[in-house]
């Protein structure tokens, strides 16, 4: 098995404390980073209910975030939904490197309508 791939995202000094950053990566695929009480995640920045964007303006509560648009609440450590419904969020590997943050590169994924 290949030894996994990842690429940077930011330096670990610039990372809000309070609030989530979004990331654009290759192939069109937007992460949500965020920092809470010491621990980094990074997440789908789509939410999976109506595809909305903008999960990185979400409200944090302890180590879940809630859905700016429908109030969706998910947790970032395993992506699964508290609130909301039964949708999940993917979430990255993350590795603090020389003072970076990278993620393992995400596989290009097919739309579901594309199957």
């Amino acid at each position: 098995m290949p030894a996994p791939n990842y690429i940077s995202l930011c330096p670990l000094s610039s990372l809000p404390r309070r609030f989530g950053k979004r990331f654009e990566l290759e192939e069109g695929i937007e992460v949500a980073l965020f920092q809470v009480e010491g621990n980094i995640y990074v997440v789908d920045n789509v939410c999976p209910h109506q595809k909305f964007p903008l999960l990185y303006e979400g409200e944090v509560e302890e180590s879940a975030v809630i859905c700016p648009m429908h109030g969706w609440k998910f947790d970032l450590a395993t992506g699964e939904c508290l609130s909301g419904g039964k949708a999940r969020l993917k979430t990255y590997k993350v590795v603090i490197k020389n003072g970076e943050v990278l993620i393992e590169k995400p596989e290009p994924e097919k739309p579901k309508w594309m199957e």
